[in-house]
């Protein structure tokens, strides 16, 4: 039995942190505060997007964040093939500080190097992540290996991209190399592993350990709510990033296939899109488009609305190492829908909290989308045993204590 450290300084260094939504953000947040709740100080360093400009992060006793203005070479071709022939065939430490998709961060690094440790010092841990973010990933880990700290990886890898990606693209150059000074590796599902060790890490290092949610509310009822849909119209809601690799075009495809079936619901989309699904959103045939609603950027309030009203969650996604957003419509006793790939399939039991498609598979989702609107009295089955497995496996309240186990025993000098 590991012995447990208290009062410790942790230092949480991810690429995005909230408002910025995503469920890698969620989790770094609810590891800070339930850090901060255990009696420790947490430190956040990370990136600040365009969205972000206007945040001024509160102060709170316990928990400090740092953003730092990140730089993506994407949009210029010269810069960005310059990084991308780094990347590949540069020394390692070149390949992991450049990242991809090659995002410069000179502040951050500067930071680390010259003003962290004597500011905020000494930490006791550092937790970093997320792939394919080598380029944020490896200061840090240069920043722990100087001041001899700790770490744990929490990689997230998206395994479900492997099937049509390079790993190197899916987990970001030399991450194999990052990771190997890492105390413990956490996955979320075991998707992730063979990925992981297909990058070196050996399987004594890796520990599964799920996400959760903080909230354990009440579900909501739809007609107590402002309506989403002209008339409170059924709806099929994916929610979160809008991107091919989240799947949103063959849920566009599935929803059109229905409606040009005769289908009356809605399609309403939450989040953020990406330009190949603006692309796709403005070449829908208008009978398709007068029954798809974006939503974009939706605030918490609204988002719990959405979620509360829909008839099922769809997340026909590639990208995803676990799925922090099915949790959420279980919290609301939503049926789901997703795609056989990455972490959702870990997570959802088919037939018996959800439905799971193939991947990329356009006739199979739409079918499963008739299938949930043709029995809504299984459809709330579903719904009403992902809400008792959300409780009874997927809050902080019981998932933590793995979580605390396994920094507990990075920072005492094992593996967990």
């Amino acid at each position: 039995m590991v012995k447990m450290i208290v009062v410790k300084r942790l230092l949480l260094c991810p690429p995005l942190y909230p408002p910025s939504r995503g469920g890698s953000q969620a989790l770094f947040a609810d590891l800070a505060e339930l850090w901060r709740r255990d009696g420790g100080e947490v430190v956040v360093c990370t990136s600040r997007l365009d969205s972000d400009q206007d945040v001024a992060d509160p102060e709170r006793e316990g928990i400090t964040v740092r953003r730092f203005s990140a730089r993506s070479c994407v949009t210029r071709p010269w810069q960005g093939r310059l990084l991308g022939a780094a990347a590949r065939w540069g020394p390692i430490p070149w390949r992991a500080a450049v990242g991809f998709p090659h995002i410069l961060t000179r502040g951050y690094r500067r930071y680390l190097r010259r003003e962290l440790a004597g500011r905020h010092g000494p930490f006791h841990l550092m937790v970093g992540g997320v792939l394919p973010h080598t380029h944020f990933l490896e200061p840090a880990v240069r920043f722990a290996g100087r001041h001899g700290i700790p770490w744990v990886a929490v990689p997230l890898l998206h395994a479900g991209l492997l099937d049509v990606k390079p790993l190197r693209h899916v987990a970001g150059p030399a991450a194999g190399a990052l990771l190997a000074s890492a105390r413990t590796v956490v996955a979320l599902t075991p998707a992730e592993i063979p990925g992981l060790l297909s990058l070196g890490v050996a399987r004594g290092r890796i520990t599964i350990l799920p996400a959760a949610l903080m909230d354990e509310a009440t579900p909501r009822t739809a007609g107590g709510t402002a309506p989403v849909t002209p008339g409170h119209r059924p709806y099929v809601l994916q929610a979160g990033a809008l991107a091919a690799d989240k799947g949103t075009d063959i849920l566009l495809a599935a929803h059109a296939r229905r409606v040009n079936a005769g289908a009356a619901e809605f399609l309403v989309l939450a989040g953020h899109p990406r330009p190949e699904v603006s692309q796709l959103l403005a070449g829908l045939p208008p009978a398709v488009r007068r029954q798809t609603l974006l939503v974009e950027r939706p605030g918490e309030d609204r988002w719990r609305q959405i979620m509360s009203g829909a008839a099922v969650l769809v997340q026909p996604s590639r990208a995803d190492s676990f799925g922090r957003v099915i949790l959420e419509a279980w919290r609301e006793g939503r049926p789901v829908i997703v795609a056989a790939a990455g972490g959702l399939p870990h997570l959802v039991r088919a037939g018996r909290d959800g439905h799971i498609v193939p991947a990329g598979d356009i006739p199979a989702l739409a079918a499963a989308l008739d299938t949930v609107f043709g029995s809504p009295a299984a459809a709330a089955r579903l719904g009403a045993t992902g809400r008792r497995r959300f409780l009874e496996h997927f809050t902080w309240r019981s998932v933590y204590p793995q979580w605390r186990q396994a920094l507990s025993a990075a920072m005492a000098g094992s593996a967990a």
